[in-house]
């Protein structure tokens, strides 16, 4: 997209989850609240300037949500691999915790 290099982030969801995160309504510091980058492929981000995010829901995986994008400075600078959740308890791997509401609408990257 406009000479940008991007990678793209998909997930699977459970569908109620799934559907607050679509509507907007899920709480950053809530479970699935969060877009989480794998700390194995955190270092791979220095090779992209977009990190697009998207998911399938579980129970229905036959349609790609999109869910936005973050600019990989931003998720490189703020969001580094942690294994603390922000609401309590521990992920299961060390991840970048990026929070839902900071991604940009897609519309943004066809100015």
């Amino acid at each position: 997209v406009n000479g940008k290099r991007i990678d793209v982030k998909t997930e699977t969801v459970p569908e109620g989850f799934a559907r607050k995160i679509l509507s907007k309504e899920i709480n950053d510091d809530k479970a699935y609240g969060r877009r989480l980058i794998n700390k194995g492929q955190f270092d791979l981000l220095s090779k992209y300037d977009l990190v697009i995010f998207g998911l399938f829901i579980r129970e229905a995986p036959e349609v790609w949500y999109p869910l936005g994008y973050l600019e990989t400075k931003i998720i490189t600078d703020q969001f580094l691999p942690t294994y603390d959740r922000p609401y309590g308890g521990r992920y299961p791997f060390p991840a970048s915790p990026v929070p839902t509401s900071l991604l940009k609408p897609f519309n943004d990257l066809l100015i």
